[in-house]
């Protein structure tokens, strides 16, 4: 490792430098086990789902879980345009555990789940936006 791949990256838009306050390195660290997790977590039977408690929380889990993916995600990006990428990605991985359930499981595709996700990711992408503006964005 060298030393200038320690060195944080230049934020190239007015208004991010609040981003810098989460160290970059960790955060790559942790998008890895916290996308995968999220993942199993999804891909989880509905008896399984059951046994720990989540058919309770579903809505707001799909809510919280999706909208701190993209989050996560967004602290990532160095540019608008890049936090606008990072909640697509997120959608589209919200979107792809939906029809994976419905294809392994043979479930009807749960949109109003798809929805929940796309909810919390926008949430978290207006916040995002107006963090940034409120530091000097355009």
């Amino acid at each position: 490792m060298t030393a200038a791949s320690n060195v944080q990256p230049s934020i190239e838009l007015q208004g991010q430098q609040w981003k810098l306050a989460f160290p970059r390195k960790w955060l790559r660290i942790l998008a890895v086990p916290w996308t995968l997790i999220l993942i199993a977590g999804s891909l989880m039977g509905d008896s399984l789902k059951g046994h720990i408690g989540t058919h309770i929380f579903h809505r707001p889990f799909h809510f919280v879980s999706f909208g701190a993916t993209a989050a996560l995600y967004m602290l990532l990006a160095t540019t608008a345009a890049g936090e606008l990428k990072a909640a697509l990605a997120a959608t589209g991985l919200g979107f792809s555990l939906e029809a994976l359930q419905h294809w392994i499981y043979g479930n009807a595709m749960e949109w109003w789940d798809v929805r929940d996700d796309a909810i919390g990711i926008g949430v978290a992408l207006l916040i995002f936006r107006g963090i940034s503006r409120w530091n000097g964005a355009r």
